[in-house]
Formats: structure tokens, C-alpha cells, sequence
């Protein structure tokens, strides 16, 4: 593992609080959790969420790919701009509204340490692994934690 990548573990390890050993989550838990994790409350997010984002991580540098990890980033963002409706119906709209009321009262009390770690996995991981087929999902959940940043400092 590069250097880049235990110091991208360490941090989030330490915003988290995180000791947990990885290999307690198996590749199978991390497939299903990178789609299923917004089911969760707040408090078991952030203790699934470390792991998911080191697991996906390490497997991304050992050249693999888990395919479900792109619903990690779909669940980081907290802007949701890709999933805006461009003239939706009242419907569509209020849907809308209220999925990012979910996404704000899920993230509502991270604090900027974990905020500066998971913008960390999303500028140095994430962007380069699914810029090709998630580019305004990564950049709308990047603006999300730069402003989570700013808001919780």
C-alpha cells in the first residue's frame, strides 16, 4: 500500500475514532452497505462509514474494483445536484426536497475532522475512479463536504 494511501487511512481512521479491523467487513458487507448504507441513522453511518471508505479504498489500490462503490459517492452527496429535477414536476420537486432533507439530517453532525477526511477520500479516491461515469455526482459531493467544512468549523 503507498504511503498516499495509509496516511488517506489514517486520517479517516482518526476523524472516526475508528479501530476497527477492515477485514471484519467482508467484500460481500462492503457491496451491499456502499448501496444500502443510507438506511441507516447518523450514529451507526459513522461507524460503517470508515470501513467502507477504507475498504474501497484498498481495493481500488490493489487494482480492483468494487462495483457497488459508486453508491458510496451517489450517498456522500449531500447536494445531490446530479439527481436534481431540470423542471421536474411539484412532485418530482418535493421528492427531491425532501431526499436532501434526509442526506442534511444524516451528515448533520459530522464534525469538520470527518468532514476533512471524507473530502480527502472524495478529491484523491473517488474523483479518479468515477469521474468517467459519475463526474457531476463526485464534484456535487465534493462542493457538499467543502461546505460541511466551512459550516462545522
Amino acid at each position: 500500500m503507498t504511503n498516499k494511501i495509509k496516511k488517506i487511512e489514517l486520517k479517516i481512521r482518526k476523524a472516526f475514532n475508528c479501530t476497527v479491523s477492515i477485514e471484519s467487513l467482508s467484500q460481500e458487507e462492503a457491496e451491499e452497505l456502499n448501496y444500502g448504507i443510507n438506511k441507516y441513522d447518523s450514529n451507526t453511518v459513522k461507524k460503517l462509514l470508515p470501513l467502507l471508505l477504507i475498504k474501497n479504498m484498498q481495493a481500488l489500490a490493489k487494482g480492483k474494483h468494487i462495483w457497488s462503490s459508486d453508491g458510496l459517492v451517489y450517498f456522500l452527496d449531500g447536494c445531490m445536484l446530479g439527481r436534481r429535477p431540470a423542471g421536474g414536476t411539484s412532485k418530482e420537486n418535493s421528492s427531491y426536497a425532501y431526499l436532501l432533507e434526509i442526506q442534511k439530517q444524516t451528515f448533520s453532525e459530522f464534525t469538520s475532522q470527518q468532514a476533512e477526511a471524507i473530502l480527502l477520500w472524495l478529491e484523491d479516491i473517488a474523483y479518479p475512479a468515477h469521474k468517467d461515469h459519475c463526474l457531476v455526482d463526485v464534484e456535487s459531493a465534493i462542493r457538499f463536504w467543502k461546505e460541511k467544512i466551512v459550516e462545522t468549523k
